[in-house]
C-alpha cells in the first residue's frame, strides 16, 4: 500500500469515530409465554447487527478501546417483529450457526432450526402449545436423535415454571418465569445434585440488570455481573455494557439497528458503495465488472471481479496477485456468491457470510472514497508485466521537465531546475516551483522540504508551518487534525484547527481522552481540560494515571489517591507503597507493612487484604493461553501465590478459588 493511502485510511478511521442468542446450541433461547421471541425491539426494524468485544480502555462516554471481537450477530426480523433468521459469529470471519424460524399461521412459533457449522451438527426445536396458546413443549432434536425437552407448567396468570432435561445425560435446568422473564435458573446433575443457581433482575423497561450466579459444588466462583444501556430515539438499546464482577471483564455488545423507512429497494444491479460493520468491511462495486474491497481492519485494499450467474446471483472473486495477506475467505480461486436483498448486500459461501449494507443505510466517508480511488489508480500502473511507473507519465510532461512521477490520478510531481511542484496531464501546475521537494500530506495539505526543512502549506502554497522543521507527521492518536513536530531535538503537538501549537512538548503530555490531558509541568503532574485549562493544582501530584474516562490514580506526598475528571478526590489509600493497573478496572496494591498485594476497585474500594506474595494476571489472550483458559474456567481475574506456599485463583469479588487435586 502507498504511503497516500495509507494517510488517507489513517485520516478517514480517525474520523470515524435481548441479549445475543448464546452460541453454543439454540436450545439455550429462552421462550416466553406465547412465543419463543417476541417483537425483540421498538418500532419497525428491518434487521440489526450486533457485535460483542472486551473493553480495555475507556475514552469517553459511550467510547472504549475494546479486544478483538468475542461475537456477532446478524439478525432478520420479520414484517411482526419477530425473528426470521439469525447468523453467529465467534472471534473469526467464520459462521458459527444459521438458526432460522418458522411460524403457524396464527403467528406462533412452530419450529426453530439451527445449522451448526463448527460442530456440523442440526439442532431442531419443534414447539406445541395447550389450549389457551400458551407454549407446552419444546423437544430438541441433534441431527434428528433426541437431545433435549422442555416442559412448561402454568403457576398463575403471569408464572411459568420450565423443566429442561437433557436426554443424553440427565442434566436438569429448572427455570422459573414472571411475566415471560426468567427470575431463577437451577442446574441439576444426574444424581440431582444442585450445580449452578442464577438469579435475574431487570430494570424498568424489562431489560436484564443484573445476574447473580452461583456454584456451589464446583470450582468456579459465584459471580455477579451488571448491565448498563445506551438508547435510540425509538427507545431500542444500541449499546450496552456488561460488567462480570467475578472474572473482571466489561463486555460492550454494540447494535446497529436497521429500520423499514431506512431500507431502500434491491437494487438490478450490485453496483454502489456497500458497508458491512461486522468485520469492518467496506465494498465499491464498479459497472465495469470490478470491484473495491477496503479492510478498515487490516488497512488494506483488495481488488476484484464480478460476474452475473444468473438468476439473481452473482460471483466476486478477488485477484490472485491480492490474495497475499488478505482475509482466507477472499482467497479461494472459486470466489464468493453474492445475492441481493432489501438494503443488504450478501457475500457468502459454504462457511462464510459477510453482511453489507446499502450506503444509504451506512454511507461512507469521503476520505475512504477517495482512498479507494487512489488505489485503483495505483494497481492501474502494475497491471501488465514488465510495466514501470513512470510509463503513467504522458511523453509531452516527461520532455517538458528534468524528472516527472505519478503520484495520484492526473497528479505528477514534476523537477525543473533543482525545484519541484505539481501539474496535471495537460502540463497545468497545480503546485508551484518553489520547493525541493513537494510530497501529499493530506487533503489539501503537502510537505515541502527546503534547505533540508520541513514545512507544511496548503494546496495554493500558503504557509501554515515554514519549512524549519527536522520531521513533521500527523499524530491521528490525539486528534485528525493534530500534527508532531521535530525542531532541535524538541517535539511539539500543532493543532490544524485552532493554528497554534499545544503549549506543552510532547514527552509532558503523559495522557490523554475524549475530555481530558494528563500533562507534566517541572516536578509535577496536572489534568487539564482538553485546551489546557488546569482542573487540578500545580504541585499536588507527582503522577497521574487514568483509570477510565472518569476516574484517575494519582500520588501526593507519599500516599495515592483516586478523585474524578472534575478533580474530586473519591478515595484516599494510605499504607500502600506501589499501586498499579492491572486489568482495565482493577488494581494491585503492594502494603508499606508487609509488601504483600490486595486487590482493588477503580473506585479505590479495597476488595481482599494484602496477603498474597503474587497476584498473576491475563493481559495478553495470545501469549497467556493457558492462564486466559484457567482463569475462565474459575470464573476467577487472577491466580494468587500466598507466602505459605498455597495457590488458588482469585475473583474480582475478592473470592478465593482452589483448585481440587
Amino acid at each position: 500500500m502507498s504511503p497516500y493511502l495509507r494517510l488517507l485510511l489513517l485520516f478517514g478511521l480517525a474520523l470515524l469515530g435481548v441479549s445475543i442468542i448464546n452460541a453454543q446450541s439454540v436450545f439455550r433461547l429462552q421462550p416466553a409465554q406465547g412465543s419463543l421471541i417476541s417483537a425483540p425491539l421498538k418500532g419497525d426494524a428491518a434487521f440489526f447487527y450486533e457485535t460483542s468485544h472486551q473493553v480495555t480502555d475507556q475514552m469517553g462516554e459511550w467510547n472504549f478501546r475494546l479486544n478483538k471481537r468475542e461475537r456477532a450477530s446478524v439478525n432478520i426480523l420479520n414484517e411482526e417483529g419477530n425473528y426470521q433468521e439469525v447468523i453467529l459469529f465467534m472471534e473469526d470471519d467464520d459462521v458459527f450457526s444459521f438458526i432460522k424460524f418458522n411460524y403457524q399461521e396464527n403467528g406462533q412459533l412452530k419450529q426453530v432450526e439451527e445449522k451448526n457449522q463448527m460442530f456440523g451438527i442440526i439442532f431442531s426445536l419443534n414447539y406445541t402449545f395447550d389450549k389457551r396458546g400458551k407454549v407446552n413443549t419444546v423437544i430438541c432434536t441433534n441431527n434428528g436423535e433426541p437431545h433435549t425437552e422442555m416442559t412448561f407448567t402454568a403457576k398463575g396468570r403471569s408464572q411459568l415454571s420450565e423443566k429442561l432435561i437433557v436426554n443424553r445425560n440427565n442434566v436438569q435446568v429448572l427455570t422459573e418465569y414472571q411475566d415471560g422473564l426468567p427470575q431463577q435458573r437451577e442446574v441439576y446433575d444426574t444424581s440431582n445434585t444442585l450445580i449452578s443457581q442464577e438469579l435475574f433482575s431487570y430494570d424498568k423497561q424489562g431489560l436484564l440488570s443484573n445476574t447473580e450466579n452461583t456454584f456451589p459444588t464446583t470450582t468456579k466462583g459465584n459471580s455477579i455481573s451488571t448491565f448498563t444501556y445506551q438508547y435510540d430515539d425509538n427507545g431500542n438499546w444500541i449499546k450496552r455494557l456488561e460488567h462480570n464482577q467475578a472474572t473482571g471483564n466489561y463486555t460492550l455488545t454494540t447494535r446497529n439497528i436497521v429500520y423499514r423507512d431506512q431500507v431502500p429497494t434491491s437494487p438490478e444491479q450490485p453496483t454502489g458503495h456497500w458497508n458491512c460493520t461486522i468485520n469492518d468491511l467496506i465494498l465499491e462495486v464498479n459497472d465495469d465488472g470490478t470491484f473495491d474491497l477496503i479492510d478498515t481492519k487490516e488497512r488494506d485494499v483488495l481488488h476484484g471481479n464480478w460476474s452475473s450467474l444468473g438468476w439473481g446471483r452473482y460471483q466476486f472473486k478477488v485477484r490472485h496477485q491480492d490474495h497475499f495477506g488478505s482475509r482466507r475467505p477472499f482467497r479461494s480461486n472459486q470466489g464468493l456468491t453474492v445475492e441481493l436483498r432489501d438494503g443488504r448486500l450478501i457475500m457468502y459461501d459454504k462457511d462464510h457470510h459477510f453482511d453489507f449494507m446499502a450506503e444509504q443505510i451506512k454511507p461512507t466517508h469521503e476520505v475512504i472514497k477517495a482512498a479507494q480511488a487512489h488505489t485503483i489508480w495505483e494497481a492501474s500502473l502494475w497491471e501488465s508485466p514488465g510495466k514501470r511507473r513512470d510509463d503513467a507519465v504522458p511523453a509531452d510532461i516527461k520532455a517538458a521537465f528534468d524528472n516527472a512521477y505519478p503520484v495520484a490520478p492526473n497528479m505528477f510531481r514534476v523537477f525543473l531546475d533543482s525545484l519541484c511542484g505539481f501539474v496535471d496531464g495537460t502540463g497545468k501546475v497545480l503546485f508551484p516551483f518553489a520547493y525541493e521537494y513537494v510530497s501529499v500530506a493530506g487533503p489539501d495539505k503537502y510537505l515541502i522540504k527546503k534547505d533540508g526543512k520541513t514545512g507544511l502549506v496548503d494546496q495554493y502554497g500558503g504557509e501554515i508551518l515554514p519549512p524549519v522543521y527536522d520531521r513533521i507527521w500527523f499524530e491521528f492518536k490525539i486528534g485528525p487534525t493534530i500534527l508532531g513536530t521535530r525542531k532541535n531535538g524538541k517535539r511539539y503537538y500543532y493543532d490544524l484547527d485552532k493554528g497554534d501549537f499545544l503549549p506543552y512538548e510532547k514527552d509532558d503530555i503523559m495522557g490523554f481522552n475524549d475530555n481530558r490531558m494528563i500533562v507534566r509541568k517541572d516536578r509535577s503532574w496536572l489534568l487539564t481540560d482538553r485546551d489546557f485549562h488546569p482542573i487540578t493544582e500545580e504541585g499536588t501530584y507527582y503522577s497521574i494515571k487514568a483509570l477510565n474516562a472518569d476516574r484517575y490514580l494519582a500520588s501526593e506526598q507519599g500516599q495515592y489517591v483516586i478523585f474524578d475528571a472534575n478533580g474530586n478526590q473519591l478515595a484516599a489509600l494510605p499504607g500502600f507503597r506501589n499501586i498499579r493497573m492491572t486489568i482495565f478496572g482493577y488494581l494491585e496494591a503492594q502494603a508499606e507493612e508487609n509488601r504483600l498485594y490486595a486487590l482493588l476497585d477503580q473506585n479505590g474500594k479495597q476488595l481482599t487484604p494484602p496477603i498474597y506474595e503474587q497476584l498473576t494476571f491475563c493481559r495478553n489472550e495470545k501469549e497467556q493461553r493457558d492462564l486466559y483458559y484457567e482463569l475462565r474456567n474459575h470464573n476467577a481475574i487472577a491466580k494468587y501465590h500466598k507466602p505459605n506456599g498455597e495457590e488458588g485463583f482469585l475473583t474480582g469479588l475478592g473470592e478465593e478459588v482452589r483448585s481440587r487435586n
